[in-house]
């Protein structure tokens, strides 16, 4: 799950993709540290979202199968980033790069479902088509919000999406939660997220922990949904750790004993008619009578 966000003129925080959420009209303590943050937690988390194309789709195309991988976690993303970039867009030109880098993420991660699609079968492929078009469906709904109620009309608020986004954001680590159930099930780590990726990710999400607290007042949209988000990583985290050592255990070898060939016939008659050593000792002498 990657989370980043980046600044907007006025006070706003717009968020770019992913889990991280954000508030409008917050008070910063600490411009410095709100720039490192900023600066921390974009560049974690734009790399985070190129990330599945080498550890989700590459694995999926090279098997022809998506194993027991889960596709619930870009479902969401693809969400949240259509949330967050029409948080951003009433104040473009401003939030341009906002608006661009959710409408890539969002590309993206239809990329990965659509992938996902293609190669599952049965159930799993009917639950990944629905959970596509219930996605694209409230994605439809939200622009028809913000472009006619907010841009046109002028009669809402554009912070009415903030709470929504910030619901979304949440339901994206409980599809880390749902990974993490999958992974304890089969004690096998080769559908999880990559070690390192899970540690960027933690990374990610404790930055805009302190971003959402470093706000005044404290800005509940930004640090509520990434202090889940640390706890989530951390879970699974602690499971990859144990279910990677279980399966690079090494195991017992077990002595190799020949065992005889059926059908070696040869070998079995010369054993039976050959005439022992006089090394050997043996009192056994072998008589081949002539036929009268």
């Amino acid at each position: 799950m990657t989370s980043f966000m980046v600044p907007a003129v006025g006070g706003r925080a717009a968020v770019l993709a992913g889990v991280l959420v954000a508030g409008s009209g917050s008070g910063f303590s600490s411009d410095l540290a709100l720039t490192i943050v900023g600066i921390i937690g974009n560049a974690l988390a734009f790399s985070l979202i190129f990330v599945p194309l080498w550890t989700f789709v590459k694995p999926i195309v090279n098997a022809q199968s998506v194993g027991n991988r889960t596709v619930y976690g870009h479902v969401v993303m693809m969400l949240s980033g259509a949330a967050w970039g029409l948080y951003a867009l009433p104040d473009w030109p401003k939030t341009r790069y906002s608006v661009a880098i959710n409408g890539i993420c969002f590309v993206l991660q239809l990329v990965y479902v659509m992938v996902f699609i293609r190669h599952a079968d049965g159930m799993t492929r009917w639950t990944a088509v629905v959970l596509l078009l219930v996605a694209l469906i409230v994605t439809g709904a939200l622009t028809w919000m913000v472009v006619v109620k907010v841009m046109l009309r002028g009669e809402w608020e554009i912070s009415f999406i903030a709470p929504i986004a910030s619901t979304i954001s949440c339901v994206g680590y409980v599809a880390v939660g749902l990974d993490i159930v999958a992974v304890v099930r089969s004690e096998d780590v080769a559908n999880m997220d990559p070690l390192l990726e899970v540690l960027l990710n933690m990374l990610n999400a404790s930055a805009w922990v302190y971003f959402g607290y470093l706000s005044t007042p404290i800005d509940h949209y930004i640090g509520a949904p990434n202090v889940i988000g640390v706890l989530f990583l951390a879970v699974q985290l602690g499971v990859y750790v144990k279910h990677f050592r279980a399966d690079h255990e090494p195991e017992h070898e077990e002595p190799e004993v020949a065992a005889a060939d059926p059908d070696d016939f040869g070998t079995d008659l010369g054993l039976m008619f050959a005439t022992p050593s006089p090394s050997s000792g043996s009192d056994i002498e072998v008589v081949i009578a002539a036929p009268a």
